[in-house]
């Protein structure tokens, strides 16, 4: 499997509560052959809030890219109440990012639930990207889209394309 699999697998096993982290990085440290390496450094990306094989992938295209890692299925309000629960967010710069897979726009009630909840967020400050599952085919793309939006928020520096591992794992 690849970084990007075990990744997805590892999120997917805390999000069944089938493991923890802590029992997932006890029982790779107590182990040794072939594919442990790169099992420990999955198990170091993987996060256990994260929901759906798709977000796992967005998440590491954007991280291994170079940017701040990024919380997962965060809940955010305002003073009265409960607004949201985002996919992918810096709370810090008030940046959503959100996967939109097939069921959001074959569901009506899911895609009006979206609409009004994403207006909920943009009046309390929030900018939201969203991406498709046809924009993953582009992934250079998503990551430029976020790093333009990530400047106008608080002035972030150019990415350096210089990682063969993200080329070799999304180009």
């Amino acid at each position: 499997l690849s970084l990007v699999d075990l990744v997805i697998a590892a999120d997917a096993l805390y999000h069944r509560r089938l493991i923890t982290p802590g029992g997932l990085k006890h029982f790779l440290n107590h182990h040794h052959g072939a594919g442990v390496r790169r099992a420990r450094r999955a198990q170091h990306l993987s996060r256990a809030r994260s929901e759906s094989p798709r977000e796992t992938y967005v998440r590491l295209m954007l991280e291994l890219a170079g940017l701040p890692p990024l919380e997962c299925n965060r809940s955010y309000g305002d003073e009265a109440a409960f607004v949201a629960r985002l996919d992918l967010s810096w709370s810090r710069w008030k940046i959503a990012i959100e996967y939109d897979g097939r069921q959001h726009g074959l569901d009506l009630m899911q895609r009006e639930r979206d609409v009004q909840r994403r207006e909920q967020m943009e009046r309390l400050g929030w900018v939201f990207i969203v991406v498709t599952a046809a924009q993953l085919r582009r992934p250079r793309e998503i990551v430029l889209r976020v790093c333009d939006v990530l400047r106008s928020r608080q002035g972030w520096a150019p990415l350096k394309w210089g990682s063969g591992e993200w080329s070799e794992l999304f180009d």
